[in-house]
C-alpha cells in the first residue's frame, strides 16, 4: 500500500525540506489540529528552521492544506479501483450482487490501507478531525474528495437496496456505512485491547476486512429476504 503522497520519490534539497515540513504537519495536525500546534513545535520535529514554514508553505495554513491535499489524494487512490469500475458502468447495468463486490473492493482497500500504515492511519485522523472540528479547509476537502466518495457509496448502495440515490434513506444508509468502516480509526484502542493485540498486521487486518465483507453478505442477504417476503 503506497502512502508516500506527501512527496516527490526523487526528491531534490528543497523537496526534501519541504517532505520533512510536511511529514511533521502530518503529525502535529493529527495529534492536536492545526489551532492545537505552533510553527516552532512543526519546525523543531522537522528538523527545519521556524523560516522555512513561510518560505515553502506561506505560514502554518498553507502546510495545514498541503497536508490535507496529501489527505485527500490518499482518500481518492483508496477507491480508484472501484470507482473506474462503477463509471464505466451505467447503474442499470449493476444489478446487487455486482454492486456488493464493488462495495467490498472498497471497504478492503480502506481498511487494509488504514490498518497496516502508521502514516495512513494519520490521514484517517486527520480526515476524522475535519468532519468534528471543520477548519476553513474543509470545504475543498467536502467538494473535492468527501462528497464525490460519499455520493458514489450512496449510488452503489442504492443498487444494493433498492432505493432512490437521492432520497434521504440512501444517503443516511451510505453515512452508516461509512461510520462503520470509520469506527476502526475512533476506535482503535478498544479494538485493539479488546482481541488482545499489540497492534495491526497484515493477517489482523484481513481479518477485520472478511468481517467486514461478511457483515456486507448478512446485510444484501436481510434484503433479499425482506423482497421475497413482500412479493409473497
Amino acid at each position: 500500500m503506497n502512502t508516500d503522497l506527501l512527496h516527490e520519490l526523487t526528491p531534490s534539497r528543497a523537496d526534501m525540506a519541504k517532505a520533512k515540513l510536511l511529514e511533521a504537519g502530518l503529525q502535529c495536525f493529527a495529534d492536536r489540529g492545526p489551532d492545537g500546534v505552533t510553527i516552532r513545535e512543526i519546525a523543531r520535529v522537522s528538523g527545519q528552521n521556524s523560516a522555512s514554514i513561510a518560505y515553502y508553505f506561506g505560514g502554518k495554513e498553507g502546510l495545514y492544506r498541503a497536508v490535507l491535499e496529501a489527505v485527500m489524494r490518499f482518500f481518492r487512490s483508496q477507491v480508484l479501483e472501484a470507482r473506474q469500475i462503477w463509471s464505466a458502468l451505467t447503474e442499470s447495468e449493476v444489478g446487487p450482487d455486482e454492486a456488493a463486490a464493488i462495495l467490498k473492493r472498497i471497504q478492503r482497500a480502506f481498511v487494509l490501507g488504514i490498518l497496516t500504515d502508521a502514516k495512513a492511519a494519520q490521514f484517517a485522523l486527520l480526515m476524522v478531525r475535519e468532519q468534528t472540528q471543520p477548519t476553513a479547509a474543509f470545504e475543498d476537502l467536502y467538494r473535492d474528495t468527501v462528497e464525490p466518495l460519499h455520493r458514489m457509496l450512496t449510488h452503489i448502495l442504492a443498487r444494493i437496496t433498492g432505493d432512490d440515490p437521492e432520497s434521504p434513506r440512501a444517503v443516511l444508509r451510505a453515512h452508516t456505512f461509512i461510520g462503520q468502516l470509520q469506527s476502526f480509526v475512533m476506535a482503535r484502542e478498544t479494538l485493539l485491547r479488546r482481541m488482545g493485540w499489540d497492534g495491526y498486521d497484515a493477517a489482523r487486518a484481513e481479518q477485520v476486512a472478511d468481517m467486514l465483507s461478511d457483515n456486507l453478505d448478512i446485510f444484501v442477504a436481510g434484503l433479499q429476504g425482506r423482497t421475497r417476503g413482500d412479493n409473497a
